[in-house]
């Protein structure tokens, strides 16, 4: 589905995604406060995901042939641990949101229209949900949440379509 290109495409979404995250995570630490606990925790989930995220970049440009299936597992893993990220630190730091657009954006990299929507719709949907764990009841605080879920869907989409065009154009 992929081909040659994917471990640049690893690359580069390492390149640019995992310091974005990071600085996100550490800004939530810092100016959220979310307590003791929570922030070891993530301090934690922070280590293994940089080292997770460097490895598994190093090991895809060395094994081309990997490539596809360290994407998948990529996704899913960073997935997961977003997911505790925005879980914990969702109260204390409203941007935290935004590691959710990661998990779709890097499936609409590595896969077609119909993956991404499903990505993109399931992030969006555990993202809700997260919010309606935390008590959000305020119709405003309910708009801003669905535009945020508008904006991982369209944004997904849009870099699939344009990743689907440059592989048909170089094809």
């Amino acid at each position: 589905m992929i081909g040659a290109h994917q471990p640049e495409q690893v690359k580069l979404l390492n390149r640019y995604f995992t310091p974005f995250a990071v600085a996100l995570i550490v800004a939530g630490l810092a100016l959220g406060r979310p307590g003791p606990r929570v922030t070891a925790v993530c301090v934690g989930l922070l280590v293994f995901s940089i080292v997770f995220n460097e490895a598994t970049a190093w090991f895809s440009r060395r094994h081309a042939e990997a490539a596809r299936l360290i994407g998948q597992a990529r996704v899913g893993v960073n997935f997961l641990v977003n997911a505790v990220f925005v879980y914990l630190l969702a109260g204390v730091w409203e941007p935290i949101w935004m590691l959710f657009m990661l998990t779709p954006v890097a499936t609409a990299v590595y896969a077609d229209r119909e993956t991404t929507v499903v990505s993109a719709i399931s992030v969006s949907a555990l993202l809700l949900f997260v919010y309606f764990l935390r008590g959000l009841q305020s119709g405003v605080n309910w708009g801003q949440i669905g535009m945020h879920v508008a904006f991982i869907i369209f944004l997904s989409l849009f870099i699939n379509a344009l990743v689907q065009s440059t592989r048909s154009s170089q094809n």
